[in-house]
């Protein structure tokens, strides 16, 4: 009989064996793995090389879809995995925070019900290097994929959407057109940063903002520069607004900084004065001549009587513009109401083009006298330097305000 010391060592050296064997198996399993991924890899990016050559010479004839698969050198098939996107039936949605690491992504995945087990989509992620490679941002996937192909569109840049803001869009504009584009965000948190004025203080316009303006509406109004942007479609608030007010900053050349300062106008003025402009002119041409009548008014004392006021007023109270203030607007105790209060109203009321700015600086030469216009009904004004003339536009155009105004 063999003795208890030789049957330890038999015991010890099995194990040993049995161990270096485990090691060995896991590292043939592990080494093919990853050489099947990385294999994989190269056969996806030589699919998406063929796409894109495909799209480029058949694309303008509109023929046929490129070719999905692709065989290696080493004979192995690979399909393309899908790229699932916002209109795609049945899409998932997945928004990737900056913070989010790979256990939480699997773990949001599980709680979408697009996996069922977090654990191996962790292992796999780490495996074969898409850890560090998911992108920050909104994505889609669809239940059933499998992890390569859920990988794989998380990897990919994330679904953005364009959309164009039209000079003189108000803020409540601004907000049902992101709503409509399918953009999400809490419209209460972007009120509050709308005044909130001290949360974008590294712009330095932001700063001549006065905080102690009785009635202001939206302390950021007029700043949310108008132009086609692109958003992530769960972008966060402060991101859309810094977004509009870096754009802003741009468009505030050291020019229209100088010219403001040279009429005694504060930027906020500025941007106040030009929206104004802007929602009472049809027409560019137009915003100097405007520009010219309200600064003639404001110097003489007169009330700007800008129906554009007013009517900023009746679409935050959801009422539909008109060419011509009705009596009601004209009563209103609103400081907004610029029939009843002196001066500009208290902040801007919609967002201004370059255009409008520039012509609130720059108010028109030719016809330095100007202190009234009036709505033709079809997008542009008549202008007239007496109250006489003004009165006789007033009757040979009011017959057009019946139709609605957009």
């Amino acid at each position: 009989m063999l003795s208890t010391k030789i049957k330890r060592i038999i015991i010890v050296f099995a194990i040993i064996i049995f161990i270096v064997l485990a090691l060995f198996i896991g590292f043939r399993v592990g080494f093919s793995f990853i050489t099947s991924q990385n294999e994989r890899e190269l056969a996806i990016e030589a699919m998406q090389k063929e796409s894109q050559m495909q799209e480029v010479t058949q694309g303008t004839q509109g023929s046929a879809e490129p070719t999905p698969a692709y065989t290696d050198q080493n004979g192995n098939a690979y399909t393309m995995p899908r790229h699932v996107k916002q209109d795609t039936p049945n899409a998932v949605e997945v928004y990737i925070d900056s913070s989010m690491g790979i256990s939480e992504i699997a773990d949001l995945l599980k709680e979408k019900g697009v996996i069922a087990d977090a654990m191996p989509f962790r292992v796999i992620a780490e495996l074969n290097g898409f850890g560090g490679r998911f992108q920050r941002g909104t994505h889609f996937v669809l239940n059933g994929m499998d992890y390569n192909e859920i990988m794989y569109n998380l990897a990919l840049p994330a679904e953005t959407i364009w959309v164009t803001f039209p000079e003189g869009y108000s803020y409540v504009d601004i907000k049902r057109r992101l709503r409509e584009v399918g953009v999400n965000f809490d419209e209460t948190e972007m009120d509050r940063l709308m005044n909130s004025p001290s949360s974008f203080t590294d712009y330095s316009f932001i700063t001549g903002i006065p905080i102690d303006q009785p009635g202001r509406i939206f302390m950021l109004e007029g700043y949310l520069f108008p132009d086609t942007y692109q958003f992530d479609l769960n972008a966060s608030e402060e991101t859309i607004i810094r977004t509009f007010l870096r754009n802003l900053d741009l468009k505030l050349t050291a020019e229209i900084r100088d010219r403001a300062d040279n009429m005694g106008m504060t930027l906020d003025q500025v941007l106040t004065m030009a929206s104004v402009i802007q929602n009472e002119s049809g027409v560019i041409q137009e915003d100097y001549l405007v520009s010219r009548v309200f600064h003639n008014r404001l110097d003489q004392g007169m009330l700007l009587q800008s129906c554009a006021t007013t009517n900023y007023l009746r679409q935050l109270n959801g009422q539909p513009k008109v060419w011509a203030a009705t009596a009601e607007d004209i009563a209103s105790d609103s400081p907004y109401n610029t029939y009843r209060f002196e001066g500009l109203p208290p902040g801007a009321i919609g967002n201004p083009g370059l255009e409008a700015i520039k012509a609130a600086l720059y108010p028109d030469l030719s016809e330095p006298n100007l202190l009234y216009f009036v709505a033709k009904g079809d997008g542009t004004n008549a202008f007239a330097n007496t109250l006489a003339g003004h009165e006789a536009n007033i009757e040979k155009y009011s017959g057009n305000w019946d139709t609605p105004r957009t």
